[in-house]
């Protein structure tokens, strides 16, 4: 049986840069249809110094392979915006939302038969578009947070008590995490104490090339906030 999703697909093949590296980014509407059969309705970001793709020249297919290093793209479902938390650390002084999937999955592209733009925009809401100039990019580099169960994006839409946003180089790592109190026994000089916490041990593992006690030391401090209503995530930028 076919079945047809709303799915978001990043292309990150020409975002290898760090983030002073500006450009153009466009978030792609398309409908894909795999070898099998299925059916598959989504959006995909592309990042060049193109102002967008020219659709004369090249079929939207190819020029997905073109700009993607991968032979995979993942696919996330059930994209929601967040309320909370927010961030102005782009080009422009601009109140920036982040994205969030409760699913994601992964398709070949040895598995797409075919992909038709059906529309366009910015990447996110902090870009600007100009069919002129380009969709410039405003450094924020686009990302869907993918380990944040149903509850917790729920939890993100309301104000909360405390927020603490860390590591991106603090703690010998590309990570950002941020920490987010919806509890009245977490406030901010308490989510301060776990933040330095976490940073002692976590770059201490990392000095001693311990990755996998690193990431073992965030799910078991995830797992035991998340009980207390605070949520715990990191964005992994691809530098």
């Amino acid at each position: 049986m076919r079945h047809s999703y709303i799915i978001l697909l990043l292309t990150f093949g020409l975002f290898e840069k760090a983030f002073s590296d500006a450009g153009n980014c466009v978030k792609y509407d398309v409908d894909i249809q795999l070898t099998s059969g299925q059916k598959i309705r989504g959006f995909v970001y592309a990042g060049s110094y193109e102002t967008k793709f020219q659709f004369q020249d090249i079929s939207f297919l190819d020029y997905l392979n073109k700009i993607i290093r991968s032979d995979t793209l993942y696919v996330f479902k059930n994209i929601r915006q967040l309320k909370f938390p927010t961030t102005n650390y782009g080009r422009e002084k601009c109140e920036f939302h982040f994205d969030a999937a409760d699913e994601s999955m992964r398709i070949p592209k040895k598995e797409i038969k075919e992909a038709k733009v059906v529309s366009y925009t910015v990447c996110n809401n902090c870009d600007v578009a100009d069919e002129k100039e380009g969709y410039y990019w405003n450094g924020i580099y686009p990302t869907v947070i993918t380990e944040l169960n149903k509850t917790e994006i729920d939890l993100l839409q309301t104000r909360p008590l405390a927020t603490i946003a860390f590591g991106n180089g603090q703690s010998d790592s590309a990570d950002e995490y941020w920490m987010i109190s919806y509890s009245q026994e977490y406030k901010q000089a308490d989510l301060e104490k776990l933040k330095n916490d976490f940073l002692v041990e976590a770059g201490k593992l990392m000095r001693e090339r311990k990755w996998d006690a690193v990431q073992a030391e965030y799910k078991a401090l995830k797992d035991k906030l998340r009980k207390k209503k605070v949520v715990l995530f990191k964005i992994g930028f691809a530098i």
